[in-house]
């Protein structure tokens, strides 16, 4: 085990254990496979830069954390624009999304002034008609024969 690798590893088991969170809870909250965070917990690998940030507030420690320190960056880090609704952001910061369905969320709060959005509702709108024109795509891509067409003959076994 490298240097790095064992300090991560021995940091997120000894918070996990003083947090009393389980590995299982662990990965559903990352949405990681729990072999992933066992992997983690004994330095088989390290949480990827796009899991450390979310692993980081799932164990109540800043990012400097997993690299010695307790100490807080001087300015907040955040991935969003600070005129966000504050539903918005935190709808963001917990929730995997696409460029085009993130700006389409913070078009539409833009949009409506009224504030009482349901991001989750909307995000599921978003994704439905994406999915469907996948499916209506693969659909398409089939090759079709036209209904009067021969038919190939029953392949008969040789005994």
């Amino acid at each position: 085990m490298s240097d790095i690798r064992g300090d991560i590893a021995r940091r997120i088991e000894e918070r996990l254990e003083a947090t009393g969170i389980a590995q299982r809870a662990l990965a559903k909250t990352l949405d990681v496979s729990p072999e992933t965070v066992w992997k983690w917990v004994n330095g088989k690998t390290v949480p990827s830069a796009e899991n450390i940030p979310a692993l980081a507030s799932a164990l109540g420690k800043p990012i400097a954390w997993f690299f010695g320190t307790d100490e807080e960056p001087s300015a907040p880090e955040s991935r969003f624009e600070p005129d966000l609704p504050p539903a918005l952001a935190a709808f963001l910061a917990g929730t995997r999304v696409t460029e085009g369905e993130r700006s389409a969320l913070i078009g539409l709060s833009k949009r409506r002034s009224d504030g009482e959005i349901d991001y989750a509702d909307e995000l599921q709108a978003l994704r439905v008609p994406a999915a469907k024109k996948i499916e209506d795509r693969s659909q398409a891509d089939a090759p079709r024969l036209p209904p009067d067409a021969p038919r190939a003959a029953p392949i008969k076994k040789k005994r």
